[in-house]
């Protein structure tokens, strides 16, 4: 039995390891959605906010209504003592007691609104902050994972970008060699050609007669300098 609990142990070990390789790979993706869920949350607290904050505006409204009817009441009840009618001012004065009491109702009802909806203002307030600085941390975190790819991109070997440059670098310089490779066949086809056209053939031969015309000029000069030398 002693086995078979170490065996069961082992194996929710094992399981627990690997979700949280799960959990770790996809980390920015669920840091991604528990900000979504968060957010449809704050949308969700937002518009009950706005429901009690509605209901407050009503409230307030049915409290100025009952206010004004009381003091009209009050000054018909004066009104009416003033003029000795008793009765009258006491059928009145009822009805202030009941407004009044509706009054107290609406009001403690309009007070506890009112701390409810400062409470979800400044709950949301905080969450909207909380949610803003997660996701700014996500979107570093997102740059930052972003950059460690390509850096491994950068250094990986076999198709990775590091062996893409070497790959285009070598290429290039076989282009430049089979380009100067031309041209210096197009040059040495050029000079062939030139050396045994009749047009080249003769322009060598002037440049050979004129070559030899000025060998013989300085040597007719070096003789008569040294012709001066011996007179």
């Amino acid at each position: 039995m002693q086995l078979i609990q170490k065996l069961v142990t082992a194996m929710r070990g094992s399981t627990r390891e690997a979700l949280e390789v799960v959990i770790d790979a996809n980390a920015l993706r669920i840091l991604d959605q528990e900000i979504i869920d968060c957010e449809k949350g704050i949308q969700q607290a937002k518009q009950e906010l706005t429901q009690v904050v509605a209901e407050k505006l009503r409230l307030k409204r049915e409290i100025d209504a009952l206010t004004q009817s009381v003091e009209e009441q009050e000054q018909l009840a004066v009104s009416a003592l003033t003029n000795n009618q008793q009765d009258v001012a006491l059928e009145i004065a009822q009805s202030i007691a009941e407004r009044e009491s509706l009054l107290k109702n609406q009001q403690k009802k309009h007070e506890k609104l009112h701390q409810h909806a400062q409470q979800l203002e400044k709950s949301l307030k905080t969450a909207l902050q909380h949610v803003e600085r997660y996701r700014l941390e996500l979107r570093m975190a997102q740059a930052t994972n972003n950059a460690h790819k390509a850096s491994q991109r950068l250094v990986s070997s076999g198709t990775g970008i590091t062996n893409g440059l070497l790959e285009m670098e070598s290429t290039l310089a076989r282009i430049q060699l089979t380009q100067e490779r031309f041209s210096d066949k197009l040059e040495a086809t050029a000079q062939v050609e030139s050396a045994v056209s009749p047009e080249g053939m003769f322009a060598q031969t002037n440049t050979r007669e004129a070559d030899n015309r000025a060998v013989n000029n300085v040597m007719d000069r070096l003789a008569q300098q040294a012709a001066r030398q011996q007179s």
